[in-house]
């Protein structure tokens, strides 16, 4: 599953190449084991500071999971887009 959920993702990121694509692409590279792929994209398309709540929610959870050290400026702001994300995952991020 975790192959085919990759494929997919990898195809509509080069369909359509966004943040929130970026995001969802590395966020399934690092459950797939391909964690410094997953770093490697997230740093490369700047995810950490991305304009989309979205998009900066799976980056910072994905380098959440990997034990990665969080940039606070880019954790305040997501915290601030709490109306955005809604209350599940404004109260996830509220504990990182």
């Amino acid at each position: 599953r975790t192959a085919q959920a990759q494929a997919l993702a990898r195809s509509q990121y080069d369909q359509r190449p966004n943040q929130i694509q970026a995001a969802l692409l590395a966020s399934t590279l690092q459950l797939g084991g391909a964690g410094q792929e997953a770093l490697q994209l997230i740093q490369s398309d700047q995810l950490e500071k991305a304009n989309e709540p979205l998009a900066r929610y799976l980056a910072l959870k994905t380098l959440h999971s990997m034990g990665s050290k969080l940039d606070q400026e880019a954790l305040t702001a997501l915290r601030e887009a709490r109306f955005e994300l809604g209350p599940i995952k404004a109260a996830e991020v509220a504990n990182w």
